[in-house]
């Protein structure tokens, strides 16, 4: 901006000439603030500019709503405004890196629940990865016998996610007994013996109690 001051001038040979008052015209230029270049500046995958934090004064000249982009070190371009903009001027067009971190891989687990058929069954199924850049890995995921069972699941390190895994609960219930009755008889005399009159098929074993 500018400015007029009134200023004295004042002549060498002061026996012949006038100290004269005399006006000018200034232009003033904002100065140079102080400033430092952010560093060690850090996010995560998935995150948007708007999820950083600059020191004060410092601001994205991109959308806030720009993503950060994959895992890695990205360039940005950011500037300074500093709190007296009258008389300093706003640093533009600064680069400054800014790092992205992988983000944190998680599970949905289910827990599975089948009942005994007297097959083995490979569980594959129960745990949700929260991304899909890799497939998630059933560990001990074989089950039998009737009983509770822990299988592992894991999902290996990707180009934007970190490593995870977890424990899955697997249920085998006991199954319904199936009881085959063929020509059993509805009344005998007493002290006949029962197994005389009819027979009974089960799975397993079977045992019972005349009442």
């Amino acid at each position: 901006s500018n400015h007029l001051y009134k200023v004295l001038y004042t002549p060498v040979d002061q026996d012949n000439y006038l100290v004269e008052e005399v006006e000018i015209d200034i232009h003033e230029i904002k100065a140079i603030p102080q400033y430092s270049v952010p560093k060690f500046v850090s996010t995560t995958y998935g995150k948007t500019l708007g999820d950083i934090t600059l020191p004060t004064g410092w601001s994205f000249v991109e959308r806030l709503d720009t993503t950060v982009g994959d895992a890695g070190i990205h360039e940005f371009v950011v500037k300074f405004t500093p709190d007296d903009t009258a008389n300093y001027e706003t640093i533009e067009n600064v680069i400054i890196d800014v790092n992205v971190n992988k983000a944190e891989a998680t599970f949905t687990l289910a827990k599975q629940i089948i009942t005994y058929d007297g097959k083995e069954h490979i569980i594959t199924t129960g745990a949700t990865l929260n991304h899909n850049e890799t497939s998630v890995i059933y560990l001990n995921n074989k089950v039998l016998n009737a009983g509770d069972y822990e299988v592992v699941v894991m999902a290996l390190e990707s180009d934007n996610y970190t490593a995870i895994q977890a424990v899955l609960e697997v249920k085998v219930n006991k199954a319904q007994q199936s009881i085959d009755i063929n020509n059993f008889v509805t009344s005998i005399k007493y002290l006949d013996n029962i197994e005389a009159f009819g027979y009974i098929t089960a799975q397993g074993m079977l045992s019972y109690e005349v009442k």
